[in-house]
């Protein structure tokens, strides 16, 4: 029998491990796919739920191998982008009269479609609120392993 390795359009059964240093050095954990639900996750090749990066390293892997991942920002959830941070006044993200709180994620129309921001800021003072349009991960160099655990080819 032949062995599987992953190619373009195959389901993939795999568990996965990501982390970044913070400001401090330390290693955190962005995604313990395994370990949170125990079970793999499943996916086609490409899913744009994944970074870029992990697409890549998937490629050409085989069951049970495990592989590290080093991925850039440009590679991972994207570089930082200035022009998405928005200073808005508060009228405009009040709900129900009530501000989001600093950490919270809220939906803005843009264009014509919702896009989501991080509440960064309240600046009682100007009565704004900054949000920040990039991913909560943006401009960070990613880490971690995959393994493969399962290959259904297309």
């Amino acid at each position: 029998m032949e062995e599987k390795i992953v190619e373009t359009g195959d389901h993939v059964s795999l568990k996965l491990f990501l982390k970044y240093k913070n400001d401090e050095g330390e290693e955190c954990e962005i995604v313990n796919l395994y370990a949170a639900h125990e079970s793999p996750l499943h996916s086609f090749i490409p899913d744009d739920r994944l970074i870029p990066a992990v697409n890549d390293v998937l490629l050409g892997m085989r069951i049970g191998e495990t592989r590290k991942i080093e991925a850039s920002p440009e590679r991972g959830y994207g570089v930082y982008d200035k022009i998405r941070v928005r200073k808005v006044p508060f009228e405009s993200v009040k709900k129900d009269g009530v501000l989001p709180q600093i950490g919270q994620v809220i939906a803005e129309k843009y264009m014509n479609k919702e896009i989501y921001f991080t509440v960064t800021e309240l600046d009682e003072t100007e009565k704004i609120a900054i949000l920040d349009g990039n991913h909560v991960f943006a401009g960070k160099e990613i880490t971690g392993e995959i393994t493969v655990i399962n290959i259904e080819k297309n």
